[in-house]
């Protein structure tokens, strides 16, 4: 399996980890950061960059997940060319609270559930 998240493998969960043993070894290719000012186009050349690494690795599994317009993009790349597409699927405990200052915090807590396909 292919990781091409921005959550290493090494921070995943003990359950995460054993769920992806079905796919045997996990590759990594780190998810780019993706700017709010990027073009649609620059979008397409990073999917297609993207696209080639993946490939380059020789698996059918990819889990991806990242900013979303890149994300929908490489995943409609992958799924073209026959490569099974995952997500993590996870429940999310969120603590939000204002400090004294009036300032906005949130925690989250992610427990993983299951991988589903794209």
């Amino acid at each position: 399996m292919i990781n091409f998240t921005n959550h290493p493998y090494d921070m995943w969960s003990e359950s995460q980890k054993n769920a992806a043993c079905e796919f045997g070894e996990i590759k990594e290719i780190a998810f780019p950061a993706v700017s709010p000012e990027a073009t649609e186009e620059e979008l397409d050349i990073l999917a297609n960059e993207y696209t080639e690494k993946i490939l380059a690795l020789n698996d059918h599994v990819v889990l991806l997940q990242g900013e979303f317009t890149l994300s929908f993009r490489v995943v409609q790349l992958l799924k073209s060319k026959g490569l099974e597409v995952l997500a993590a699927c996870s429940k999310r405990n969120v603590k939000e609270w204002k400090d004294d200052d009036g300032k906005y915090h949130k925690e989250m807590l992610f427990e993983f559930v299951q991988f589903r396909r794209y």
